[in-house]
């Protein structure tokens, strides 16, 4: 759990006329990092091909894309973990399965179409609302017919037989039309349209026998009424948007499984073509190479052996020690328990430790939930955190089938919470149960308390301890990882080795003396110069020992360039 798992390096050879169910074996068991076989050869004129493959996998990436691109419009955000099963890998028909996926874009594109034009209108009659309410009302804004205005209000009437037909004319527009009157054979409306929509607003006019009319005195509720006849049209419209979607949704949703065996299948080829494209040929044999856990090496040579029927070669390597480790690009697979997952991901979010390296992941936890302790230490408040991740991951996984890091973090900050809330007795803020270790909101708010824990003074201690002990960890750490990769000289030097460990602790030693002594009393000069003096001196010589040793493993003309000042500078 502390460190990563032990790799190895296989260089195989097998027949070409193996090579497919080789590759199909290796993606079914997925635990080989590839490595480039021309990498490993000093001697480029070996006269190693390359495996020609039969299609392209950007091509089928692309595709693969399209289907997730397509689920995501439907009722499941995100796509599932689907399980990929090597077994059932078919070869993939590029152009057919573009062509379905082409004529339900077409369908889903008609639904999108229908979107952006509801959505404009939609835009229009907002526009329309907000225009009126700045200009006081329809009769004003009739009134005032300036070129700033992007609004047409008028008043006019139509024969009684044609009143059907300007409404429902209107009704395809961005307007507004209130009827107002009815008197001699003929019906009176007040008309609200945009200017832009001038032409076929006069169609519709025309169509309709209109004939203007002069502009009355607007009672209130018919003003009320074209406000309220915009928002009644921008909820018709919010329903038919939701309604389309829901269609879109429906559509998706009825060919989700074709769409889930389409992309699986696009997937495992996508992987299988990936594979190959390490895969190296002489006339007769395939070679490849790549890393996997030591653990694994019995599968892979049995899976081999099987699906070669004996006729194969494989050569395995140790990863090199030392210095030269970090050079090899050894893939790094942790080995913690999956309740540290959370944990992991932030050590990973920093970055991987590199091979050979202690894992720092079981430290990180419990140097992040004693921290967010004290930094939130309440019990109640600590409760919500945990039911609201718990449900929160339980959510997820019914929906998704898998958990969420994120999630599980939140709940174990929730119980470090509920845990250092019943130290510092505080349940929501309040001093409901005494507490267990001392009463943190009665010394910050001035009481005095006896035993270890007394004043404000004391909690800032605990803090400082906390850090000092977080970072002295991480120096011990730090010269074991040097020590295993015998990194010597970065084992003296680096600002995490030994000479920086040494000033640490003396300034640390140092700093609380300096404290209790009541800011008064420094050690001796003699003293400040043997603990702290000599290591700051001994960190002069660091770049010209570097310089030197690199000088003579790689000769003056690969060696930096060196000068006095970087000298000094980085001193």
């Amino acid at each position: 759990m502390i460190f990563p798992e032990t790799m190895k390096q296989v260089i195989a050879v097998v027949l070409e006329s193996d090579a497919e169910k080789v590759t199909r074996e290796l993606l079914r068991l997925g635990i080989l990092h590839f490595v480039r076989v021309a990498a490993l050869v000093e001697n480029r004129g070996t006269g190693l091909g390359t495996v020609e493959q039969r299609i392209s996998e950007a091509r089928i990436s692309e595709t693969r894309k399209r289907i997730e691109n397509i689920l995501r419009l439907g009722s499941a955000a995100v796509i599932p973990n689907l399980p990929l099963d090597a077994s059932a890998l078919q070869p993939v028909d590029l152009p057919a399965v573009e062509g379905e996926l082409d004529a339900l874009s077409a369908g889903l594109d008609a639904f999108r179409e229908r979107q952006r034009l509801i959505q404009q209108e939609s835009d229009k009659l907002r526009d329309m609302r907000r225009h009126l309410e700045l200009m006081g009302g329809a009769a004003q804004a009739a009134r005032v017919k300036g070129e700033y205005s992007f609004l047409s209000v008028e008043y006019g009437s139509v024969p009684e037989e044609r009143a059907e037909t300007l409404v429902s004319g209107l009704e395809r527009l961005a307007s507004v039309t209130i009827e107002t009157g009815a008197e001699g054979g003929k019906r009176s409306f007040l008309l609200v349209t945009l200017k832009r929509d001038a032409a076929a607003v006069k169609e519709v006019k025309d169509r309709s026998g209109w004939s203007d009319t002069e502009i009355p005195d607007v009672p209130s509720s018919s003003e009320d009424g074209v406000l309220r006849d915009i928002e009644d049209k921008l909820l018709r419209l919010h329903e038919e948007q939701a309604s389309i979607a829901r269609q879109a949704e429906k559509t998706i949703d009825g060919s989700r499984n074709r769409l889930e065996e389409l992309w699986a299948n696009l997937r495992m080829n996508e992987l299988y073509v990936r594979i190959q494209s390490f895969f190296n040929r002489t006339a007769r044999t395939i070679l490849f190479s790549g890393w996997l856990p030591a653990s694994s090496r019995g599968e892979l040579e049995k899976s081999i052996r099987e699906f070669t029927g004996g006729t194969y070669f494989l050569e395995w390597h140790d990863p090199p020690v030392g210095e030269e480790t970090g050079s090899a690009d050894v893939p790094v697979k942790l080995n913690n328990p999956s309740f540290l997952a959370p944990f992991q991901m932030l050590v990973q979010n920093y970055a991987t430790p590199a091979y050979g390296t202690i894992d720092p992941t079981p430290f990180v936890a419990v140097a992040y939930l004693c921290m967010f302790g004290l930094m939130f230490g309440d019990a109640g408040h600590g409760l919500v955190l945990l039911l609201g991740g718990l449900a929160a991951q339980w959510v997820r996984v019914s929906k998704r089938g898998a958990p969420m890091p994120i999630l599980s973090l939140i709940a174990y900050c929730g119980g470090a919470s509920i845990l250092s809330g019943i130290l510092f007795g505080s349940y929501f803020g309040q001093p409901l149960i005494p507490p267990l270790w001392f009463d943190y909101h009665g010394i910050v708010t001035g009481h005095v308390h006896e035993g270890i824990v007394s004043n404000v003074y004391d909690i800032l201690a605990i803090t400082i301890w906390f850090g000092i002990a977080v970072i002295g960890l991480g120096l011990l750490l730090n010269l074991a990882n040097l020590i295993s990769r015998r990194k010597w000289v970065g084992l003296v030097f680096d600002k995490g080795g030994l000479l920086g460990g040494w000033i640490y602790a003396a300034g640390t030693y140092f700093a609380f003396g300096f404290v209790a002594s009541g800011y008064k009393i420094l050690p001796d000069a003699m003293v400040l110069f043997i603990t702290l003096g000599i290591p700051v001196i001994a960190l002069f010589f660091k770049t010209p020992l570097l310089h030197r040793r690199e000088h003579g493993r790689h000769g003056s003309s690969s060696s930096p360039f060196f000068t006095a000042v970087d000298f000094f500078m980085e001193w």
